[in-house]
């Protein structure tokens, strides 16, 4: 029996130690939101890529320049707190502070396609 809790609290200790170490910093978050971001703007494009005809190229242009500007925008407004084990990353925008991302054994868990078109939504 003693052997056996010897070996948990092993596993507890080598799973803390590794957390503290692989936890995520600013800049991982920022990458992992942004990625979520390209990823929906592409998908979207790629939905009126039919309907915009000639005008496909200045509107990928366009994309890419508002992908840039919310780059800026989340640079400038996230917030990332690291909690020991695990750190998570919050946007502020007026009174409202919204947890964006969660990091944890150096991976960051942003939120889904859905959740980001209604955050757009709402902010538009």
């Amino acid at each position: 029996m003693k052997k056996a809790i010897v070996i948990i609290v092993s596993v507890l200790i080598g799973l803390s130690a590794l957390s503290v170490i692989t936890c995520p910093k600013r800049q991982d978050h920022k990458d992992a939101i942004m990625n979520a971001v390209s990823e929906l703007m592409a998908e979207e494009l790629g939905k009126g890529k039919e309907d915009l005809g000639d005008s496909y190229p200045f509107v990928a242009g366009l994309s890419s320049l508002a992908e840039s500007f919310v780059g800026w925008a989340f640079d400038s407004s996230l917030i990332v707190k690291n909690r020991f084990l695990y750190s998570e990353g919050f946007v502020q925008y007026g009174e409202r502070t919204e947890r964006i991302s969660v990091g944890v054994f150096g991976h960051v868990f942003t939120f889904s396609k859905e959740d980001l078109r209604k955050m757009l939504e709402e902010a538009l």
